[in-house]
């Protein structure tokens, strides 16, 4: 680490009622102060979590808990943009049912891609290899990530849309 946290003691040196020098003793509480990060971490989590759940009991539509789902997810990771997709078992696809972070955003790249984002659907085909060579196909990633490629834009639309997300 380039830092470490201190709490210092200082006490005067005297000599015949005069203030001659000073002793300063350090010590380190990086271990501590990560403690009361990590405690504090934890607390965040739960009162979000209570507070979640409060506000999912309040939810009433399928529209509604996707929409909650996306702004929580949102508002928790503090992502540049989320959407919330639902599965179909039957016909084995995806379904863009909620976003956050995009609303002024969403209509240039829907734009550049050439179709609406919420309500779009997409089949799933697990393959593994780079999301840029598959097109309309969810791409298995590493620690359980997926991709998928929606089209093949330029490189410039792609710079749009990171200039639109501050994203690089």
């Amino acid at each position: 680490d380039k830092f470490f946290y201190v709490e210092y003691t200082c006490s005067p040196i005297k000599k015949e009622e005069e203030i001659t020098g000073a002793i300063i003793i350090f010590k380190d509480i990086s271990d501590r102060k990560k403690k009361e990060e990590l405690e504090n971490k934890s607390y965040n989590e739960l009162a979000f979590i209570s507070e979640s759940a409060m506000r999912f009991l309040e939810t009433t539509t399928r529209e509604e808990i996707f929409e909650y789902v996306s702004l929580s997810l949102f508002e928790y990771t503090k992502a540049r943009a989320i959407i919330v997709n639902s599965y179909d078992l039957e016909s084995q696809e995806f379904k863009v049912e909620s976003t956050s972070g995009l609303t002024q955003f969403i209509r240039p790249i829907e734009k550049l891609i050439n179709c609406e984002i919420k309500g779009s659907k997409f089949k799933i085909e697990f393959e593994r290899c780079p999301p840029a060579a598959t097109l309309n196909k969810l791409i298995h990633l590493p620690d359980g990530l997926y991709a998928m490629n929606f089209g093949n834009l330029n490189r410039k639309e792609c710079m749009q849309i990171e200039s639109m997300l501050n994203a690089k």
